[in-house]
């Protein structure tokens, strides 16, 4: 009898999982791509930062800060997240508390002091940005490893495609929602609303 390799049990357990994994990574790129279109770096956030100031550099800060964080920390975490036996719930815990999070804080921080408050605010905006996109640079190692992992070679492709199509049509839907919210509800409720919705469906 032929002896059976580790890597050829890895690949039956892969086979065997392939399309349900297939399915819900799809599905959740998809609500990323929908949650993270409510709260927009290039047009939610920059609006609402010239509601709580009049500078043109905090507005710019938005990008930087956001690609400092996703970029800097993988290049840290990229040997630790590669000895993970499992990676699941590392991804799950720094995504849902981590970069999640941050944006949970985010709303809840202009629903107490965007009025009272402005300068309080914004700098508590800009600490919550960078907890997100630094716990999201934390994770993408792993989660990149992850889908490596449960998604075989010959569908990748095709996952990424669908994934980020979807999440491109459920992004149209989420841009409509942000001009029906911003229109219908005041400040800072409208705000306050887009960043516990975006949460919520990211989660």
């Amino acid at each position: 009898m032929a002896e059976v390799t580790i890597g050829q049990v890895v690949e039956g357990e892969q086979d065997r999982h392939a399309r349900w994994n297939f399915v819900v990574n799809l599905w959740d790129v998809a609500f990323i791509m929908l949650g993270i279109s409510l709260i927009s770096r290039e047009t939610v956030m920059p609006v609402l930062i010239s509601s709580l100031t009049d500078s043109k550099l905090a507005i710019g800060l938005i990008p930087a800060i956001y690609s400092l964080g996703m970029s800097l920390p993988q290049l840290l975490v990229a040997n630790f997240s590669e000895r993970l036996q499992y990676k699941k719930p590392f991804v799950m815990l720094i995504g849902g508390a981590g970069e999640r999070g941050g944006y949970l804080l985010i709303g809840l921080s202009i629903w107490f002091f965007a009025e009272s408050a402005p300068g309080v605010a914004l700098v508590l905006f800009f600490v919550f940005l960078a907890y997100a996109a630094f716990a999201m640079g934390i994770g993408t190692p792993a989660w990149y490893d992850m889908i490596a992992k449960v998604v075989p070679t010959q569908r990748r492709g095709l996952w990424s495609g669908l994934a980020h199509g979807l999440g491109a049509l459920t992004a149209v839907a989420g841009a409509y929602l942000v001009g029906y919210v911003l229109e219908e509800y005041t400040y800072p409720q409208n705000f306050v609303i887009l960043f516990l919705v975006g949460f919520a469906i990211m989660m």
